[in-house]
């Protein structure tokens, strides 16, 4: 069984470690995308051929309302396998979800939360709002691995980020170039050429539910690299946060 160590870490080694680990437990980490977002994704498609916005408003809503959700909880999941993965141990399917849905209204909380202060920086010249996205991009680890509740999970992200948020957004760039490019292609695509819109949406759609993981994996190791520099977290402690456990198993 595979170990990861718990230590400060680069951009690259952040980003090297994430898709080390998506490698080795791409089933469970594919398998909840698709729990999580294969409907919001089939919507998704729906919505676009019958004309998005203009053409089915409602259905677009309802569409992102559930997306935003199985965003959420795939988060969640996700961070509790990436956290079993470095205590050497497999995650199971349904016990990531059922982990993620005991944290789903602290989740919901700290979401809304999260993006209402993204979207009112965003309206403020842009840049506040990339600077709100960086403060809280682990707000969802959190979450799922400190127990504080939805609103002071996003206090306690926006503290835990002093200092390194310009590592967060090179971390979000980098990830954006190498794992979004092939998701944003599609949607040109899907454009440009009408008559192939039904291939390259569910192209786009599919490929989205591959890349999702990894984007997961890359802030939950940032996560991980804050809390190695700034408070000497070692599996110890992840361990007891995970389970209540005091000894890391062998």
């Amino acid at each position: 069984m595979t170990h990861y160590e718990l230590r400060p870490m680069s951009v690259g080694e952040v980003i090297d470690g994430a898709v080390a680990i998506y490698r080795s437990r791409f089933p469970v980490l594919v398998a909840i995308a698709i729990v999580t977002q294969g409907v919001p994704s089939l919507l998704n498609i729906s919505s676009v051929l019958q004309g998005g916005i203009v053409g089915s408003p409602g259905l677009v809503l309802f569409t992102l309302f559930l997306s935003l959700v199985g965003g959420l909880l795939a988060a969640a999941a996700s961070v509790w396998v990436v956290s079993e993965a470095y205590l050497g141990r497999e995650a199971a399917l349904w016990d990531s979800l059922t982990y993620a849905l005991g944290k789903a209204w602290a989740l919901f909380v700290a979401g809304l939360v999260k993006y209402f202060l993204i979207t009112v920086g965003t309206v403020l010249f842009i840049i506040p709002g990339i600077v709100v996205a960086c403060a809280l991009s682990v707000v969802s680890q959190v979450v799922v691995l400190e127990d504080k509740g939805g609103a002071g999970s996003v206090g306690r992200a926006w503290d835990l980020t002093k200092g390194y948020r310009g590592k967060a957004l090179v971390l979000g760039v980098v990830v954006l170039f190498l794992f979004y490019l092939p998701v944003m292609a599609a949607g040109f695509l899907t454009a440009a050429v009408p008559s192939l819109a039904i291939v390259f949406g569910v192209g786009g759609q599919l490929i989205g539910l591959l890349v999702y993981p990894i984007v997961v994996c890359t802030f939950t190791l940032y996560y991980y690299d804050l809390r190695v520099r700034k408070e000497a977290f070692d599996l110890e402690l992840l361990n007891r946060e995970l389970t209540g456990e005091y000894e890391v198993p062998a």
